[in-house]
């Protein structure tokens, strides 16, 4: 378990954006860094992480409420609204499940969703151009050839190749979201080719 946490300390910590909601970085109080780091060092996490850890959540502006509670219950607290969310979002999972603050939790999750909802995709011969890390390096959808991404397209050309593929605002890069930016909402083709709403998560994030 401690280290399962630490792989989420150091692998998903990112920023949450999204429209509508700004990250404002919050600075805590000594006495709950103080409280925090013996709270953590309770379960065997080493002073580097501990250290990374607050400056990673005074980034993504989690609650010092938040902290608090945590240090206090050992359990992070959870909007209704994203607890309904994410349990929308899968039918087997449960809220205990998540070991990060929900500001943390949105966008990990949202990533990894947004793979998920990109893959649809790839049986139409379309894919995101990425690196090593599964992060978007190019402009857009990409047609395949052999598996890798071949040429660039959008506009007609993409709602062409892609039946079913719909921009919910203005044209934009989908593949964004593999970059924890979800300022393109989009939906994709379904089993009947037609437009397949996004999964709750994305909903959540894109204020769809």
């Amino acid at each position: 378990m401690i280290l399962l946490f630490i792989l989420f300390v150091l692998l998903l910590l990112y920023l949450f954006q999204k429209e509508g909601f700004t990250v404002t970085p919050v600075s805590y109080s000594t006495q709950t860094i103080e409280s925090f780091t013996k709270h953590l060092k309770s379960k065997n996490i080493n002073d580097s992480v501990i250290k990374s850890t607050i400056s990673e959540y005074e980034a993504a502006g989690v609650p010092e409420s938040s902290i608090n509670t945590y240090i206090s219950t050992d359990k992070w607290p959870y909007s209704k609204e994203f607890t309904t969310v994410y349990l929308k979002s899968n039918n087997k999972a449960k809220i205990e499940d998540l070991k990060v603050p929900e500001e943390i939790s949105v966008n990990m999750l949202s990533k990894f969703y947004g793979n998920i909802t990109l893959s649809s995709l790839r049986p139409l011969n379309l894919m995101c151009k990425t690196d090593a890390s599964g992060n978007s390096i190019g402009e857009g959808i990409y047609t395949m050839k052999d598996g890798k991404p071949d040429e660039y397209v959008k506009g007609e050309d993409l709602l062409i190749k892609a039946p079913g593929f719909t921009f919910l605002k203005e044209e934009c890069n989908p593949c964004d979201i593999l970059n924890n930016n979800y300022d393109c909402p989009f939906s994709v083709p379904g089993s009947d080719k037609k437009p397949l709403l996004p999964i709750p998560m994305l909903s959540y994030v894109w204020n769809t």
